[in-house]
């Protein structure tokens, strides 16, 4: 303040008393200049008017009894300077003023969210993505897998610049100053890595966002679910910065998975209930091969019982046990497939060999009911990734749905026909169809409704889970439109090629 006063007082004598044929009284900007960095708004406000007043006894001291001329005009340059500075600097400080509260308001929301929001400085990686795209990289993912260190300096060239309260408290730190400065490279545990490369191929791609499901890892070790979200748009990117929120997804896992639990337990108590409806199919496949070991273990004696036992006959007898004995094991195996309470295993398989399984599962119903099954089966389908259990579920069910309606209202001759065929959109599509009596319009809509069902005594729950089972594998399951009467329902599913596709 001392120093501002004494320049005012320089500039007054010099103004005042010098000869100069120049506009002195301009210097009184600097005066305010260096007052702005003291003075309260009201105090340079006063100093402005100082600083005019200064002026004019200056002006009148030295040329008050001249007539116009040019100190006039250099008089009058001189108040306006002052005016127009005064007013510049007080509306710099409403700016500065507006930012502050603008800025506090902005940092008392992040910091009252119950969302972790997260400022991270990106100057190093937008270097190293610099430098690729230099060398000629256009495939980011190509290039990680050729250099297995990628991602890991990726991580380490991220840093945090900042973050919000939330954020310190749920990735587990002491204090905000703790974290700033440290790279994001230990909050994501292996098993995350490729979604940090997602996240690193949105930026070089130019995207300017990106979110996926992932899980963080704490300061003191343990991992928790979140849904990470990315906004990266150039007026932020250029300046080496993007932001992060960070949204807490445990409870959404928890229910998803408790939702998963119960449709899985539901699904068991529905092959339960069909293997109930396949007694009779279930005894007679397991009646076949017992009664023929039977018949083949009573020959081999007789064999052997021989004045000259027959060797030979009886090592084809003891043969013909064996495979009738394997063709019941593996009956059973199929059974006990279906009836226990496994949880899905998803595996990488062909849809054709399920079909077949399913319709030696069916196969007695079939039978007894003389329904003709026509196999239409594409060859050289693409695998699908799918639980093989649950699958053969939902292709039972459909095909028992299929005898039992044509059985009830007489059509003869009874006939399924099972097609399987691949879309262009890589989709392999299943269709199961009948020559029944179809399905009334009415009812189409609620046919996949929780204990809907057009069968007396039936339950209502085979098609809703084999819907909720097909749709778990990424697909759908409808009733389409038939010429001619019957059913026609179309399962697709995903094939790998086309998951692995969407996943790149």
């Amino acid at each position: 303040m001392a120093a501002a006063a004494l320049l005012a007082l320089g500039i007054f004598i010099v103004d005042a008393f010098s000869p100069f044929g120049v506009a002195i009284a301009v210097l009184y900007v600097v005066v305010l200049l260096v007052a702005n960095q003291f003075a309260s708004r009201n105090g340079l406000i006063l100093i402005g008017t100082g600083c005019f007043i200064l002026t004019v006894i200056g002006f009148l001291f030295g040329h008050g009894n001249e007539p116009v001329s040019e100190a006039t005009f250099r008089f009058l340059i001189s108040l306006s300077a002052i005016i127009i500075a005064t007013a510049l600097l007080l509306r710099g400080r409403n700016v500065i003023a507006a930012l502050e509260e603008s800025e506090a308001r902005y940092r008392m929301f992040l910091n009252i969210s119950a969302v972790s929001f997260w400022r991270l400085d990106v100057h190093e990686l937008n270097q190293i993505l610099a430098n690729l795209r230099a060398a000629g990289v256009r495939d980011l993912r190509r290039h990680a897998e050729d250099d297995p260190e990628f991602v890991s300096d990726a991580m380490k060239a991220v840093r945090i610049a900042d973050v919000n309260h939330r954020g310190v408290e749920r990735i587990g730190a002491r204090t905000r100053d703790e974290l700033i400065g440290q790279s994001v490279r230990y909050g994501w545990p292996k098993s995350t890595h490729d979604v940090f490369l997602r996240g690193v191929e949105a930026i070089f791609n130019g995207e300017t966002s990106f979110q996926a499901e992932t899980r963080v890892r704490t300061m003191q070790g343990n991992e928790l679910d979140t849904l990470f979200c990315m906004s990266s748009p150039p007026e932020i990117l250029d300046r080496g910065t993007i932001l992060v929120a960070h949204i807490d997804i445990t409870e959404q896992i928890e229910a998803r998975k408790a939702l998963a639990g119960m449709q899985a337990d539901l699904a068991h108590a529905a092959r339960l209930s069909m293997l109930g409806e396949l007694t009779a199919s279930i005894a007679h496949e397991v009646n076949q091969p017992l009664a023929a070991m039977a018949t083949n273990g009573e020959a081999g004696l007789r064999w052997l019982e021989r004045a000259q036992p027959h060797i030979e006959e009886a090592r084809t007898a003891l043969a013909r046990i064996i495979a009738d004995a394997r063709r019941a094991a593996d009956v059973i195996v199929r059974i006990r497939g279906i009836a226990s309470k496994a949880p899905p295993a998803k595996a990488e398989q062909a849809v054709n060999p399920v079909i077949d399984e399913t319709l030696q599962f069916v196969q007695h119903e079939l039978q007894t009911h003389g329904v003709e099954v026509r196999l239409d089966l594409a060859a050289d389908l693409p695998n699908v990734l799918m639980d093989r259990v649950q699958i053969q579920q939902v292709l039972s069910n459909l095909i028992v749905n299929a005898v039992q309606a044509m059985s009830e209202h007489g059509f003869s001759p009874p006939c399924i026909t099972i097609s399987s065929h691949a879309d262009a959109d890589g989709l392999v599509r299943v269709v199961v169809a009948d020559n029944g009596p179809g399905i009334d319009a009415d009812d189409r809509e609620r046919l996949f409704d929780s204990f809907f069902t057009t069968k007396p005594g039936g339950m209502g729950l085979g098609l809703p889970i084999s819907r909720s089972i097909v749709e778990a594998h990424g697909g759908t399951i409808a009733i389409d439109e038939q010429s001619g009467g019957g059913a026609r329902f179309t399962v697709k599913l995903p094939s790998t090629s086309r998951t692995t596709t969407a996943a790149g």
